[in-house]
């Protein structure tokens, strides 16, 4: 793996926590390869059918950002790996208190700390993108993975998306996982029910549109409550190897957890002369969707690296 640092910053207004001191936010991105022969990889799906650069491997990159003491030899030499939800970052929000918002992705003022328990504990923070489809908005952070295809030609398949949208009348957005192959109504079907098991009412075409590939406008039925559950069964294309993900986070924990270098040469940015990264142990953290991430992370092996050490001694996932 290889790492382009963008820029190095202070965060939070420059100021100091105890005798941790001040800290330093690094961020950049990281460019990776994966085999696709190798049977750590083998629970990604559709890796067979991503496009390969000339070594036979396939190619990804994603955004992190580290969170350091300016002086690593005052940290407590513990890595925390946040895993973001859809391109946000979480940690300092839920276990320093800091408040949700554009602040919790910048980390620039001194209010984006929180009570800065994590910081005045001398933890280290990497915070890494894994999810392919993130929204660019928001200061989110991303990934970009390639898109799967049959001989290199586009995939097209049924998707089955339901939507559950708060309210009982007017239009609403919904968001499409996979771009429509076509935006003929007579390829779709969008159906409503009150409950799950429930009979599927029929949408007609003249209360539903595609705004775009991934996006449709819908203008909501009659005669159900705002726990209505919509389901929309259209034909979908171009499918993200979304599974890079793991990948992605168990070759981006080990290069900062053990490598002196990257794969080009360039220093760790927690290795101090090049002797090797001050870091002794790696914790992470998830919640919500993150939480679930990281516990199929473990369930589908990729706590291995193709090199046989762990990525993560502990995970607290809710």
């Amino acid at each position: 793996m290889k790492i382009e640092i963008a820029r190095v910053e202070s965060p939070f207004g420059g100021m100091s926590f105890g005798g941790i001191g001040a800290y330093e936010k690094i961020v950049g991105r990281a460019f990776g390869e994966v085999d696709p022969s190798h049977p750590l990889n083998a629970e990604i799906v559709n890796l067979d059918k991503a496009p390969r650069n000339a070594a036979g491997r396939v190619e990804y990159w994603v955004d992190f950002c580290l969170l350091k003491p300016a002086d690593l030899r005052k940290g407590n030499r513990h890595l925390l790996y946040d895993a973001l939800n859809r391109g946000d970052k979480l940690a300092l929000v839920d276990l320093n208190d800091a408040p949700k918002g554009l602040g919790s992705n910048e980390l620039a003022s001194a209010e984006d700390a929180g009570n800065g328990f994590l910081m005045r504990q001398g933890y280290t923070i990497l915070f890494g993108a894994w999810q392919g489809d993130a929204a660019p908005e928001e200061g989110h952070m991303l990934a970009g993975f390639p898109v799967a295809t049959a001989s290199g030609k586009p995939i097209v398949s049924k998707s089955r998306e339901e939507f559950v949208f708060g309210q009982d009348s007017g239009n609403v957005i919904a968001p499409l996982t996979y771009p429509a192959n076509t935006p003929d109504q007579n390829e779709a079907t969008l159906t409503v029910r009150q409950r799950q098991k429930d009979r599927r009412v029929p949408v007609g075409p003249d209360r539903w549109r595609f705004l775009s590939p991934t996006r449709l406008e819908i203008m909501l039925a009659d005669g159900f409550d705002a726990g209505a559950i919509y389901e929309f069964i259209y034909p979908a294309r171009d499918p993200i190897v979304m599974g890079l993900g793991f990948a992605a986070v168990r070759d981006l924990v080990e290069l900062f957890r053990y490598a002196a270098t990257d794969d080009a040469g360039r220093p760790n940015p927690l290795s101090l002369d090049r002797g090797g990264p001050i870091v002794d142990d790696v914790i992470a953290y998830g919640r919500s969707q993150p939480g679930r991430f990281l516990r199929e992370f473990v369930h589908l092996g990729f706590n291995e690296t193709p090199s046989g050490r762990m990525v993560f001694d502990g995970i607290y996932a809710s």
